[in-house]
């Protein structure tokens, strides 16, 4: 099944107040997600809800108000504003960063 990038971001269109997500950048050019991104960041702003599920982190952190990671069958809330990449290492989810190259 071909999934459009249409059919991805239509709830900014939509009368809809709140929307699901289910891994909405999987599969697309990281140009493509910034137009995705900006239209999720779109609808954000006419007050509907949106809940996303997502493995690439780096790129939901800038659209969040609140971020969570379920690991362990439990939900952390991570804060979004520090450091997501140690935050996601020290639950296990992702490989701690070595030191900085001289």
């Amino acid at each position: 099944m071909c999934v459009t990038l249409e059919g991805r971001v239509r709830l900014h269109r939509s009368s809809r107040r709140l929307g699901l997500l289910d891994e909405p950048f999987t599969g697309f050019a990281p140009r493509i997600i910034d137009r995705m991104a900006e239209a999720i960041t779109e609808a954000a702003a006419q007050g509907a809800g949106i809940l996303v599920t997502d493995h690439y982190h780096h790129y939901m952190l800038p659209l969040v108000d609140a971020a969570y990671l379920m690991i362990h069958k439990q939900c952390k809330r991570l804060a979004a504003a520090a450091d997501l990449h140690g935050q996601l290492a020290a639950y296990g989810y992702l490989a701690a960063r070595g030191p900085a190259a001289p």
